[in-house]
């Protein structure tokens, strides 16, 4: 599993799913837990995507890493319709059971494509932002689902790591195994008294994990939040292997592991104004246009700006109503004698250079209460200090 990351990507979204809303909800109705942190508090509604060309491949991978349910292992590249949703249907979105709660459910289909553009996809996501549904969906698919709410994991990569057939059945029993004794051990936390302290480690590991990653010089919290709360979640699975099960070094491995994969590395960027300007200058002059806009007094400064917003990661952000701006901005641009910049690649070179914050579905715009507007709209949430990076 460890010499894959896709396999361990896969694992770590099964074990997200039995421990984030453990944490939020089983752990808060037995009333131990002093702080905790809702699940509002992340705008990181996430969902996975197994794709290969190998059909074999992804459903074998989702049966044996997030299926829960019971598993013919004889037939285990099959996809069982009673405990999964199937694009197939004439109203695949009538397969969804409400009662489903803190597991991976497979979405699949044996026809057609799934695209971020099916109904579906955007019915489970907004059900899941409002707390409506509380599983984990698992897209089975031929392709990636290229979105910021989904991670991608190819299932031809982990061909190579699968075992024989006749070992594939001991394998499932292992990995069931695992999963049994975390979710015992969970449930152990909240009625044992004496383990309030394993209890209060656990329920915290997601905000110590993320606070302990973003006091990390140039280590941005809006960066790749999702892989930040599975590599939390594993952090939390090898504390259960190492205090439970007594495998240490097996426990220290795979945090390890996790680590390389989940962490990028930080970014190293040059303090030289020139440096900046040469790699991105369509960010120094859109950060001359925005300080600008900062500069004018509140009555002559546009609707669609509003400065020193501040986002619940403590960063001050400017926020741009995404359909409003770009008129002016590109009137701003024939005034300095500028070359013209199209809305889109600014945007991308925004989000490539971590200015940028979209935690949610929107590529580069997120649904913020904007001051001049009474409901929440599109918006551009600017974080100041990394555009300022390349003022001159």
């Amino acid at each position: 599993m460890l010499n894959s990351p896709e396999v361990l990507g896969i694992f770590a979204y099964t074990i997200h799913a039995f421990f984030w809303w453990y944490k939020n909800s089983y752990a808060m109705k037995n009333k131990k837990l002093q702080i905790i942190d809702n699940i509002k508090n992340f705008k990181d509604v996430f969902s996975i995507c197994i794709y290969g060309k190998d059909k074999f491949a992804r459903n074998t991978d989702s049966n044996l890493l997030t299926n829960i349910f019971e598993v013919d292992v004889d037939d285990i590249s099959s996809i069982y319709v009673e405990n999964s949703i199937s694009f197939d249907k004439t109203h695949p979105e009538k397969d969804i059971n409400y009662s489903w709660q803190s597991v991976p459910i497979m979405v699949f289909s044996d026809k057609k494509t799934i695209t971020t553009r099916s109904s579906v996809v955007d019915r489970l996501q907004d059900l899941r932002e409002k707390r409506t549904i509380f599983f984990f969906p698992v897209y089975v698919n031929s392709k990636p689902l290229n979105a910021d709410i989904i991670c991608n994991f190819c299932a031809d990569n982990i061909l190579n790591f699968l075992p024989e057939d006749k070992e594939i059945n001991f394998l499932k029993e292992q990995i069931n195994y695992l999963l049994l004794s975390f979710v015992s051990y969970l449930a152990d936390l909240s009625t044992s008294e004496y383990n309030l302290g394993d209890f209060n480690y656990m329920t915290r590991i997601y905000t110590t994990t993320i606070s302990e990653l973003s006091q990390k010089k140039g280590y941005k919290l809006n960066k790749k939040n999702p892989e930040k709360l599975l590599h939390a979640a594993i952090k939390g699975f090898c504390y259960f292997l190492e205090e439970k099960m007594q495998f240490r070094a097996e426990a220290n491995l795979m945090e390890q592991k996790s680590y390389q994969i989940f962490v990028p590395p930080i970014e190293k960027r040059s303090n030289n104004t020139g440096a900046n300007e040469e790699l991105s200058p369509s960010l120094t002059v859109f950060c001359e246009y925005l300080q600008g806009l900062s500069c004018l007094g509140d009555v002559e400064k546009p609707l669609w700006f509003f400065d020193n917003h501040q986002e619940e990661t403590g960063e001050l952000c400017w926020l741009i109503v995404n359909r409003s701006f770009y008129q002016d901005f590109s009137e701003f641009l024939k005034l300095r004698k500028k070359q013209p910049i199209k809305k889109i690649e600014l945007q991308r070179e925004l989000k490539r250079q971590n200015c940028l914050i979209t935690y949610e579905r929107k590529q580069y715009g997120i649904s913020r209460k904007h001051p001049s507007f009474e409901k929440p709209t599109t918006c551009m949430v600017i974080i100041k200090n990394e555009l300022l990076k390349y003022s001159r």
